[in-house]
């Protein structure tokens, strides 16, 4: 069964006050909630739509442009699959959520180094929590452990993410340039349903292309250099 919210639940699960829930239904941001009696229940869609709202504002929208934009998606369309658009939007990557104090045990650099703390959440490897916990990439914590592994420093191992990051943007950009070009210069006549399918599979078959180039370059790389460094076989 899907999970269910009172307003106090979804205040709590959102990490917002109930005023603040209050005030965008008010001013239209968040649909209505189930109604059961005189109880109103809210579900994951709503969760998913204030966490939007928190990065729209992030990013410098104001309320009044956060409901323009919703309005436009909602316009003749079924909410939940509107919703279900915001959820994929507001998916977050696998993380795993540690103290400081649990970072440094998994990341022994850091005590010596408390400043790679900084270049780490410059790269988005990690993220600080409203509760004070931090965020790690599952991701760059499997990468780290395997160069860590072969005895790359993590202050290296930061001076190579940097152009990586700088890559990843480029490419999503490229991707993000087909998104608009193919599918919302028709906008209009997509569902929502069939754009949240779109950014999935767009999200999948980014990784998947950019992985298997990396891979394959790797291995080419990896065998030029082993060929460069062992000895010349004896005639």
């Amino acid at each position: 069964m899907a999970e269910r919210y009172t307003v106090d639940e979804l205040a709590r699960a959102s990490g917002l006050n109930t005023s603040t829930i209050r005030l965008y239904r008010q001013r239209g941001l968040l649909p209505p909630p189930q109604m059961e009696g005189r109880v109103g229940y809210f579900d994951e869609g709503h969760v998913a739509r204030l966490k939007l709202i928190g990065e729209l504002q992030e990013r410098g929208f104001s309320l009044a442009a956060i409901k323009d934009l919703v309005e436009s998606w909602e316009s003749g369309r079924d909410l939940k699959a509107v919703l279900g658009m915001e959820q994929v939007l507001a998916r977050p990557m696998p993380q795993q959520t540690m103290t400081l104090r649990e970072l440094e045990r998994r990341l022994p650099e850091l005590q010596q180094t408390p400043a790679l703390l900084d270049r780490l959440r410059a790269l988005s490897a990690i993220a600080d929590t409203d509760d004070g916990a931090i965020a790690v990439s599952a991701g760059f914590l499997d990468t780290y452990a395997a160069l860590r592994a072969i005895g790359v420093p993590l202050d290296v191992m930061l001076d190579e993410f940097a152009p990586v990051w700088e890559f990843a943007q480029a490419q999503a950009r490229r991707f993000i340039h087909l998104f608009e070009r193919y599918v919302l210069v028709n906008v209009e006549q997509v569902d929502p349903t069939a754009l949240a399918q779109v950014i999935e599979g767009l999200r999948t078959a980014g990784i998947g292309v950019v992985a298997a180039a990396l891979g394959i370059a790797i291995d080419d790389a990896a065998a030029d250099a082993v060929a460069r460094h062992l000895p010349p076989p004896v005639s």
